[in-house]
């Protein structure tokens, strides 16, 4: 039964490819330049893209921990995606 998910796994795989291909050739070194632009009129003098900027705030933290900070401070209710994390997921009252 293991060759019925082939399909599925190449199509994974060659979304990777075009995923990396894109990151690492000119379209994604266009968009990186393109998104440093934007961020450098909304946070002047940083030193590399991305930063984070949530709320119109530089989080640092965010910057090495995206999920953590998202989970633990912004996203009310905490979404079940939270749990693989560490976070109780949380109803909305």
């Amino acid at each position: 039964m293991e060759y019925l998910a082939l399909p599925q796994r190449i199509m994974n795989h060659c979304e990777q490819l075009l995923l990396v291909r894109c990151a690492m050739g000119d379209t994604g070194r266009t968009l990186l330049a393109r998104h440093g632009q934007v961020q450098n009129r909304k946070a002047p003098g940083m030193s590399w893209v991305p930063w984070i900027i949530i709320n119109g705030v530089r989080d640092q933290e965010a910057e090495r921990h995206l999920v953590r900070v998202l989970c633990s401070r912004y996203l009310k209710p905490v979404p079940s995606q939270c749990a693989m994390y560490g976070f109780e997921p949380t109803e909305e009252i």
